[in-house]
């Protein structure tokens, strides 16, 4: 959930921005069709782009199949109780999603209920529901037309006309893609402004249709005025009051505006950078990584309450051309392993682990994951879950092969220059230890090559010649 969370804070900061840049540049042209686009263009940008982002990121090949040109990071094992403000910031979340949506079913069932005990007759394709409640404005909903039968005898016509705009348009999709980002984003005041503009737009596409059908345009504005008064559903249909009079009969007396006006619709660009730049800031990433993080309470209690914590022995990080292997080192006090949910997080960006290996000997596990990214790990965090307790591996500093400083550094603080359990190391094809290692030259290092087929694990190292 703490997941869920983080990927909405993300997209709300980019849906408020598109918001505002629409509101102030876009809302009051004459572009019906063209705002509608740009409305659900908008939501499709702001969920679907770091996805996409991701998507793009992670596809490389296989990361055994390529030279390693650095590797080695001395790594900071952390397996502290995370800060406590997001597991109660994410419960806030849940608590205000669940809200949301107990409303929107409740709505929902009470439009349903009203158009079981009324009247139903065929109205072409779609169903026109007559009800005996004199103070239901009139509305479409999925394929439904609702009027009351005062305004079927007075008016039916017009306003059947009105509600077919939406019916024929199928502009209750937009409405139901406007809710579903309201439950995710209930806290952002954009995704409660943008289903109001996505609603406007409706009624100024359905008045359009209307009064290019040839009905009078004073009639149809008294019809209007009379009907401005009424119970309506607001979050879920298109009603025949909604939005500001003033605002529609406004748009009625205006002129399409110029190719050169609909331009404008480039104002989103600097729009989408500005806040692609805000959530790309280092106090915006952190708090983004802290709740991404957060492990679910029960894992928590877990943690906090077991009596035989698995703990890490040591950890390698290894950069490779096209993917990051991480290495741990776990001592499992219960001689079981159930490893799941590794993940490594570089800024602002995620990455699920595309390979993973673990082997247990003697109490000891070596985990073994790969991730598919290019990207520098100097502050690189990866998470694993092992037997259910959540440990945190923090990358904070990057060497060479060779580098006589480079250590592992151990959860009870002391250091090791013992290599991970199940790997061998060779110079030149000729097997060394990790001393010798550790005494080579960096400068005289050419590549490295990790040989996971065989067993044990084998990194070969080649010097110049």
């Amino acid at each position: 959930m703490g997941e869920l969370l983080a990927y909405t804070l993300k997209s709300g900061i980019v849906l408020l921005a598109l918001y505002l840049a629409y509101r102030l540049w876009l809302s009051g042209e004459k572009q019906h069709a063209m705002n509608r686009c740009i409305l659900m263009g908008i939501y499709a940008v702001s969920f679907g782009l770091f996805p996409l982002l991701s998507l793009c990121h992670s596809g490389h090949p296989d990361a055994f199949t390529h030279p390693i040109t650095i590797i080695e990071v001395k790594a900071d094992v952390n397996t502290t109780t995370p800060s406590i403000w997001p597991i109660y910031l994410i419960w806030v979340y849940v608590a205000g999603m669940a809200v949301v949506t107990f409303n929107t079913l409740f709505v929902a069932a009470k439009i349903m209920w009203l158009i079981q005990r009324s009247e139903k007759r065929p109205y072409g394709r779609f169903t026109l529901v007559v009800t005996n409640r004199p103070d239901i404005t009139p509305f479409s909903w999925l394929h439904y037309m609702v009027m009351s039968r005062k305004d079927f005898e007075e008016d039916g016509s017009v306003i059947a006309n009105h509600e077919l705009q939406h019916l024929r348009s199928w502009h209750w999709v937009d409405l139901v893609i406007a809710q579903v980002v309201i439950i995710l984003e209930w806290w952002n005041p954009a995704a409660w402004l943008m289903r109001r503009e996505v609603m406007a737009n409706h009624e100024y596409q359905a008045d359009m249709g209307v009064l290019d059908s040839g009905m009078d345009l004073i009639s149809y504005q008294q019809l209007l005025i009379r009907k401005a008064v009424g119970a309506r559903f607001p979050s879920l249909t298109d009603s025949l009051n909604h939005s500001s009079l003033k605002n529609r009969f406004t748009m009625m007396y205006s002129k399409h505006p110029g190719r050169g006006r609909r331009l404008r619709a480039l104002v989103l660009v600097p729009a989408l950078l500005l806040a692609l730049a805000v959530v790309s800031t280092p106090q915006v990433n952190a708090a983004l990584s802290a709740i991404r993080s957060t492990p679910a309470l029960a894992d928590k209690v877990t943690e906090n309450t077991a009596s035989d914590q698995d703990k890490v022995v040591n950890a390698v990080f290894v950069k490779n051309e096209g993917s990051v292997i991480v290495t741990l080192t776990v001592d499992c006090p219960t001689q079981s392993m159930n490893v799941a949910d590794a993940k490594l997080f570089i800024g602002d960006k995620e990455y699920s682990a595309k390979i993973m290996s673990s082997t247990m000997a003697d109490g000891d596990a070596m985990i073994m994951c790969t991730f598919p990214t290019d990207e520098p790990i100097d502050n690189a965090r990866m998470t694993v879950k092992v037997n259910n307790q959540t440990i945190t591996v923090n990358a904070n500093q990057s060497d060479r092969v060779g580098n006589n400083t480079k250590t592992i550094t151990l959860v009870n603080g002391a250091s090791s220059t013992t290599p991970p359990v199940g790997v061998k190391v060779y110079l030149n094809d000729k097997e060394i230890t990790w001393d010798d290692m550790n005494a080579i030259d960096q400068d005289e290092i050419e590549n490295v090559v990790v040989d996971k087929g065989s067993t044990p694990t084998v990194i070969h190292i080649f010097t110049k010649k």
